[in-house]
């Protein structure tokens, strides 16, 4: 690790990550235990069990924030369904900073996840490098927020 991560420390209470691929999870969850950012990780391996997960967070009550680390290619449910399906839920924004982090860079695909309201969007595979500019800017839109402004968006790519 080049940076120091020490503002980032426990920022969220908990990292969801969408990812089918074995590999590639068992890659993030390193990086991700590594710039300890979250008490915990969690990983849904398809649309449905990580909708099943956030809606269960969002029933908790709880005032903590969630990173949500989507990938759009995954089998059964896409990311940009999982997307669709949290849309109606007023509540998803503002407990959830949801990045996407895949490999497709369709331009298509940035267009439509940025319909809603995603926080972010990262090419695979997530680094050090790539989770400090993301975890920075996240924090400068905290502040941003806290001012009475909108929260934007970011592409790091």
């Amino acid at each position: 690790m080049t940076e120091d991560n020490s503002d980032f420390m426990q920022q969220f209470d908990q990292v969801i990550m969408f990812e089918d691929d074995d590999v590639t999870a068992f890659l993030h969850t390193e990086v991700l235990e590594q710039m300890m950012i979250s008490k915990s990780i969690v990983t849904a391996k398809d649309g449905a069990c990580g909708i099943k997960i956030l809606q269960e967070r969002l029933k908790s009550n709880a005032k903590t924030k969630d990173l949500v680390l989507l990938d759009l290619n995954m089998p059964d449910m896409t990311g940009l369904e999982v997307l669709e399906s949290l849309g109606g839920h007023k509540l998803w924004n503002k407990r959830f900073y949801i990045v996407v982090l895949t490999s497709s860079m369709n331009k298509k695909d940035l267009e439509k996840a940025t319909k809603y309201k995603i926080t972010g969007y990262l090419a695979k595979p997530l680094s050090h490098e790539k989770l400090n500019k993301a975890l920075r800017r996240i924090k400068s839109m905290e502040e941003e927020k806290q001012e009475g402004a909108e929260l934007s968006f970011f592409n790091l790519n």
